[in-house]
């Protein structure tokens, strides 16, 4: 889907974020580090660098469901400021939560250097217990705006491309809301070792959830297309066959004084009137 949907797609805002949040995993190997290098240096090195980039990528998947939002407002430039600074403010929060996160974490050597190099023998739980506590209040605002959004603006709309927006919507909610509330539960409750062992999974989740919005939505709309071309190519087959037949009974001058079909709006019309002409 990705090669098919997203490569040939045009450059803009939705296609640079599906790429950033795809592909920028320097986290998964700065973690992958963690577990590697026994030198507590090294290991808090990594873990700067895996924080870091974990909140990018969370702030990315995020982007990625904020612009899904802006557009199912409309666009409208009001939403848009108001979606902007929300975004901002949490974000800006989370840089300045990792940055307390990160000054109190400190590493020694494992004893069970096999299994484990290096282990947090100084943390706090609470800046990072603050950083999803406040993912999951942002993704309850966003889910109160989308819902108000279908209440408002769409809710006599049936339209598979709304449902699949709602749907996908409120599927990336849930997920999130459970692993950050695990992620809250491991930290506050497991062995130092054990209490960033959910961070990057989350990231993942996050990462693969949010890019499959992106797709499910671009697939969605090459199934319209296709769909809406079929039913034009029917049309104007019937169309052609209702004429040759008009003509062996002489009926044509009717039929040709409609336009020349040469838009969408025409097909339609020429097809609707060869559906009153069967009936």
């Amino acid at each position: 889907m990705e090669v098919k949907f997203m490569w040939p797609a045009q450059p803009g805002i939705v296609k640079v974020l599906f790429f950033l949040n795809r592909y920028l995993c320097f986290d998964i190997i700065a973690s992958y580090l963690l577990g590697a290098v026994a030198n507590p240096k090294v290991c808090h090195g990594s873990f700067i660098v895996s924080s870091s980039f974990g909140v990018i990528g969370i702030a990315l998947s995020e982007a990625i469901m904020f612009v899904r939002l802006f557009a199912l407002s409309g666009r409208k430039k009001t939403v848009g400021y108001l979606l902007g600074a929300q975004y901002a403010l949490v974000h800006m929060a989370s840089i300045a939560i990792l940055g307390v996160s990160i000054s109190r974490v400190k590493y020694k050597p494992s004893p069970v250097g096999d299994l484990i190099p290096c282990v947090p023998f100084e943390t706090d739980n609470q800046p990072i217990t603050i950083f999803f506590g406040m993912i999951v209040v942002n993704e309850f605002i966003v889910l109160g705006v989308t819902f108000y959004i279908l209440l408002k603006k769409h809710w006599e709309t049936r339209s598979p491309m709304l449902t699949l927006f709602y749907r996908d919507g409120v599927f990336y909610f849930i997920a999130l809301a459970i692993t950050s509330s695990a992620n809250i539960a491991i930290i506050r409750l497991a062995p130092p070792a054990c209490k960033y062992m959910f961070v990057i999974p989350q990231r993942v989740v996050n990462s693969i959830l949010a890019a499959r919005t992106v797709l499910h939505l671009r697939e969605e709309s090459y199934q319209a297309k296709l769909s809406k071309a079929h039913k034009d190519r029917l049309g104007l087959g019937r169309m052609s066959q209702r004429k040759s037949q008009m003509s062996r009974n002489g009926a044509m001058d009717d039929i040709d004084s409609l336009a020349p079909i040469e838009s969408r709006v025409c097909v339609y019309i020429e097809t609707e009137r060869t559906v009153q002409f069967e009936d």
